[in-house]
């Protein structure tokens, strides 16, 4: 059996054969067959290798065809069976060519000449030997025959696998280079480097400088306050992470440092309790609640986490978190040790809960930031029961360049990570009769996607009047005459299930048809009340054009009635019981007055309910989305046609399109408004384009024909130019790096009888000292309010003018004395109306009264009794402080408090504590016992009740009982 020796691709043996002519000669090796095994080439040869036979008698070479038979190279035996070829180089004697051969030792010399003209001197290929190369001159002559060894020329070339070797030169690999055995992942084991240079390794020791030119960090990242892992973005020189520690100095040029706080701040949505006391006990730290004023009650649970995490003096953080062990209604526990952290809880700290370790429900939390590393976001995290929240993101909204998932894969951009999504009653799947209809194109270089869609549901399209129309979970903003008969049987009435059994025959509610919610009308009306509605402005007694439509399935026969009765937009049918839905539609006049009804005498469903100011109810929606790929543009089109359902004429159309090209990208948006003719009555555009070195934004209107006015902006890197021209003005904002300029002309005359009303470009100039990169300063009050220019009414403003008030709402500036909310120059002011008032010394001043919370037990100060009571989670009162009805110096407080009975809650006594002594009063007030300037006892038993130390009456003697 033939060894492989050398390397993969060298290999040698000594078997021999007998050939045709009954020679011995070199045996060719054997072919190498794939039979699926792992290490199948090394069984033989194949392509690409070569075979040294060093048989002393024939020494040859074979490597194996492209048809599959090895071939013979050199050695002394002519060709042999099976296919072997002998491709031996010889040097033989012809006409005027002399060769002689000598032997010295075990090397064969060749000796070569041609008429004494040429002459040369050769190693043959003796043993391991092989003819290199061979020299001719321009006659054909041989000149020079070169020979080498061949494991040493092979050796000096080509990398060997069986032994350490060294390579002299560069090695590129086109795909990889790494471990023989290699497992992908974290988990994984052995390294690897892939052609576009990524690597993978268990470790790596660098004794010199390391240089990145992306990010460093952990194999997950989420950022922000309840994110994990580490993350050093080289390009920004930013690092997070959540501890630093440094043994010596530790210079910065700027510290931020962010507070986060739970319930009642911005950021994270959890529970959380302030820290008023903390006693410290062997094993716990008591941390007594701080119920600021009875507005905060005990949040906190056994098993939660509790961190804690402030800032204090100017450069050091407090961070610690334990577990709570337990909880009473004004304390709670957190174990010895710590989990993390060093010192302890102190007054004044805020314990967020982080997770928990004994409650499911309690083991999420929201964190909402727009200032946090790679803010703006909203994350949603589940699951946490100890300090990391590692693999416990479940969704994040907003930034998501700050998450790094589990795969390694650095997320951008702005969009939503989900650890799942759930998509129900989308429009992806339309039950209304919808059809849609799409077709791709790809050909001749372009590539075209086109989506068209017919919309018959037109009841959530912008501009409805009505509210929530569509029916589609409840009947909320709807006014339902319902009436059911409750069914008695024998003087009781019906109960089956957990529930009375009643017969609805009057009622309007949602029912669900074959999983589409609907409005159900049986026997009786439903309507939206005239205020809720989304009316347009109407001028007295004026009457507009307005349609409405919607679809409806009738099960019961009956007569409709739909509309605002007593206008033009009202309609009365008898309706036939159907199989379908089918659309009903109104066009009419309406002023704008009354309400809104859906009325039917049979049983009827309906959806889709639409009531427009225009006559577009009676309309389809025609949708169309276009994508253009071709290899010089992409082009994103959407359109939409308000469409009459019968004779296919246009109302309305809109139309946006957004182009890519390399040089440009521009978006153009237009709405068309038609008449009776389909002639264009009005157009409204804007566009916006991009180039390398400009923004140009373009926004007007077109009234039959006629430009009515537009405005424009552009950015340049050195410039922002603004205009808007109209029929009877025009204005110019133009800034630059040297500042910021405004004209504005023929803006008209001053408004008359309107203070401080603009005039000119110099009252808006001189309104402003100037414009900084920081600040803006201003030297007029600013009101805000309602109405146009000629009935404006101020509600509102601040003012700089330091005799008044700094802020004021509810009233003019004029008026500030009777403002509901008003904030002075000099820190004093009110709110409420001045029932909450402070003064410049921070003195304050409540009036009204006081509640501790809305339900259950519960304290009040009622200043119209002036008295403080206590209610009960019944509703019924416990206790109250009051003065009496004596008024001057003999105004005295009383102290009442009530025993009422366990099952109906009425008053058994009523304990009385004043200035004339103590007193317990029955259900009528009758004094049963006092104590004054003497005793009354009118309830005492007159025989030994048998009770040690208890007073008991015998005839006129009191006695005390020995039990």
């Amino acid at each position: 059996m033939s060894i492989k020796k050398l390397t993969k691709r060298i290999w040698y043996g000594s078997e021999t054969t007998v050939d045709s002519e009954g020679k011995t000669v070199a045996a060719a090796p054997p072919i190498a067959t794939n039979d699926g095994s792992e290490d199948w080439d090394l069984n033989g040869l194949v392509r690409g290798e070569l075979y040294l036979n060093d048989n002393k008698d024939d020494p040859t070479l074979f490597c194996l065809g492209s048809d599959n038979l090895p071939k013979r190279i050199g050695g002394g035996a002519t060709s042999g069976g099976g296919g072997i070829v002998n491709v031996d180089v010889d040097v033989k004697e012809g006409k005027g060519i002399d060769v002689k051969k000598d032997l010295v030792g075990e090397t064969v010399i060749f000796t070569v000449s041609h008429e004494d003209t040429s002459l040369a001197v050769s190693t043959s290929n003796f043993d391991d030997f092989f003819v290199q190369n061979i020299g001719v001159d321009d006659f054909g002559h041989v000149t020079s025959v070169e020979s080498a060894r061949l494991a040493t020329y092979l050796d000096e070339r080509y990398l060997r696998k069986d032994i350490d070797d060294t390579a002299h030169g560069n090695i590129l690999f086109d795909k990889k280079i790494g471990s023989s055995i290699f497992i992908d992942d974290w988990e994984g084991k052995g390294w690897e480097i892939t052609a576009p240079g990524a690597a993978t390794f268990d470790s790596l020791r660098v004794r010199s400088d390391i240089y990145a030119g992306g990010k460093i960090g952990s194999p997950t990242f989420a950022s922000g306050f309840a994110g994990w892992g580490v993350e050093v973005d080289i390009p920004t020189a930013t690092a997070e992470m959540d501890n630093l520690f440094v043994r010596k100095t530790f210079t910065a040029y700027e510290i931020a440092y962010s507070q986060i706080y739970g319930l009642g701040g911005s950021q994270i949505v959890s529970d959380i309790n302030k820290i008023a006391s903390v006693k410290v006990m062997p094993d716990r730290y008591r941390c007594y609640m701080d119920d600021m004023d009875g507005l905060m009650l005990m949040n906190l649970r056994k098993g939660d986490g509790v961190r804690i995490q402030t800032r204090t003096g100017t450069t050091s953080i407090k961070y610690l978190f334990g577990r709570c062990i337990g909880v009473e209604s004004d304390y709670f526990d957190i174990a010895i040790p710590l989990i993390e952290g060093t010192g302890q809880p102190e007054a004044g700290d805020f314990a967020l809960r982080w997770g928990s370790n004994e409650d499911a429900d309690r083991q999420g939390l929201i964190y909402l930031t727009t200032a946090d590393s790679g803010a703006p976001f909203i994350d949603v995290y589940d699951g946490i029961t100890g300090v990391s929240t590692e693999d416990k993101l479940k969704a994040r909204l907003g930034n998501l360049k700050g998450i790094r998932t589990q795969r390694g894969d650095q997320l951008s951009g702005y969009g939503a990570y989900l650890n799942g999504i759930y998509v129900e009653n989308s429009t992806f799947i339309l039950q209304s009769g919808d059809t849609i209809e799409q077709t791709f194109v790809a050909m001749n270089g372009k590539f075209e996607s086109l989506i068209d869609g017919i919309r018959n549901d037109i009841s959530a399209e912008g501009g409805n009047i009505l509210v929530n129309s569509s029916f589609s979970q409840n009947t909320n903003y709807w006014t339902a005459a319902n009436n059911v008969h409750f069914i008695n049987v024998g003087g009781e009435y019906l109960w089956l299930d957990g529930s009375f059994y009643v017969e609805k025959d009057q009622v309007a509610d949602i029912y669900n048809d074959n999983g589409k919610n609907v409005l159900r009308i049986r026997n009786t009306y439903i309507l939206q009340q005239n205020a809720i509605m989304n009316i347009p402005d109407h001028t007295e007694g004026e009457e507009k054009m307005y349609s409405f439509s919607l679809f409806y399935k009738v099960l019961r026969p009956g007569s409709c009635a739909f509309g605002i009765p007593g206008t033009e937009l009202y309609h009365e049918e008898q309706l036939p019981e159907s199989d379908s839905y089918q659309k009903l539609s109104k066009v009419g006049k309406w002023d704008g007055k009354g309400d809104f009804e859906l009325r039917f005498t049979g049983e009827i469903l309906i959806y889709g309910v639409g009531l427009f100011s225009d006559e577009i109810a009676d309309a389809i929606v025609k949708l169309q989305t276009q994508i253009l790929q071709t290899e010089e543009e992409i082009k994103l089109r959407a359109t939409k046609d308000y469409v009459d359902a019968e004779t296919d004429k246009i109302y309305t159309k809109y139309d946006t399109s957004l182009s890519l090209k390399a040089d440009k990208a521009e978006l153009t948006s237009f709405k068309e408004e038609y008449d009776e003719f389909q002639r264009v009555v009005r157009r409204d555009y804007a566009t916006q384009s991009w180039t390398s070195n400009k923004i140009q934004t373009e926004v007007g209107s077109y009234v039959d024909g006629a430009l009515v006015g537009y405005a424009t902006t552009s950015w340049t890197s050195n410039q922002i130019s603004s205009s808007v021209r109209g029929l009877a003005s025009e204005t110019y904002v133009n800034q630059t790096a040297n500042g910021l300029n405004i004209n504005i002309n023929s803006l008209g005359n001053r408004v008359d009888n309107v203070e401080g009303e603009l005039d000119s470009v110099a009252d808006i100039t001189g309104a402003f000292y100037s414009f900084g990169a920081n600040k803006m300063r201003l030297n007029r009050r600013i009101e805000m309010g309602t109405g146009s220019n000629t009935s404006f009414q101020c509600v509102s403003g601040i003012s700089p003018d330091t005799s008044g008030a700094a802020f004021w709402a509810g009233s003019t500036y004029e008026n500030q004395l009777n403002a509901k909310i008003k904030l002075n120059h000099d820190g004093s002011g009110w709110l409420a109306g001045g029932r909450i008032l402070w003064n410049v010394n921070g003195s304050s001043y409540f009036t009204g009264m006081l509640q501790s919370s809305d339900n259950g037990n519960r304290f009040i100060i009622d200043p119209t009794s002036r008295s403080f009571k206590m209610i009960n989670n019944s509703n019924s009162l416990v206790s109250e402080f009051k003065f009496d009805n004596i008024s001057g110096y003999q105004s005295i407080p009383t102290l009442n408090m009530y025993l009422r009975d366990v099952n109906s809650g009425s008053t058994i006594y009523r304990y009385s504590v004043g200035i004339s002594g103590f007193s317990v009063h029955d259900v009528n007030g009758k004094i049963i016992s006092s104590l004054s300037t003497g005793l009354t006892l009118t309830k005492i038993p007159t025989i030994d009740p048998k009770s040690s130390g208890m007073v008991w009456r015998d005839g006129t003697t009191l006695k005390i009982s020995l039990g």
